[in-house]
């Protein structure tokens, strides 16, 4: 009957669904990569802002200092900026990344044939802001631990 050069291929539709499953998988795996990548950007980034930042104000810093401000707080102040800027950054990141999800699971319906259901994980995405801030915090904190440690008069007569 059918022979191999008519290229004929005989799947089970659970052997098929399989295929999709893993395919899918593999898709989004490929998103958890380029989730590693951002969350490495976003560390520089945020570092490089903080750090400069600090320099920036090291006056401010020590007027603040001035006035009463403890090291502490300085810290306090320094970490507290980059945990807005991550809270910003991963609610922004959930949000487009929900939309990118969703096209991409459209568009494996529609190749597919099959009636994919998307699924927003609620605690996947309190984990990625949450992470997002944690991310922001690492990389402010050696900027932080700078703008603690400076001192006073230093501070006043910088320009």
């Amino acid at each position: 009957m059918y022979r191999k050069k008519d290229n004929l291929i005989v799947a089970s539709n659970r052997s098929l669904l399989e295929r999709v499953s893993r395919l899918t998988r593999q898709a989004f795996s490929i998103f958890d990569v380029l989730a590693i990548i951002a969350l490495l950007v976003a560390f520089l980034g945020i570092s490089n802002t903080m750090t400069m930042n600090v320099m920036e104000r090291t006056q401010e810093i020590g007027m603040l200092r001035s006035v009463g401000m403890t090291r502490g707080q300085i810290m306090l102040m320094i970490l507290a900026e980059a945990g807005v800027m991550g809270l910003i950054g991963g609610a922004l990141g959930v949000i487009f990344g929900n939309i990118l999800a969703r096209i991409l699971m459209l568009a494996m319906t529609a190749m597919s044939g099959y009636n994919l259901t998307y699924v927003l994980p609620a605690e996947r995405m309190l984990v990625a802001v949450g992470l997002a801030v944690l991310v922001a915090n690492l990389a402010a904190l050696l900027p932080a631990l700078r703008s603690a440690r400076i001192r006073i008069l230093d501070a006043i007569l910088y320009e």
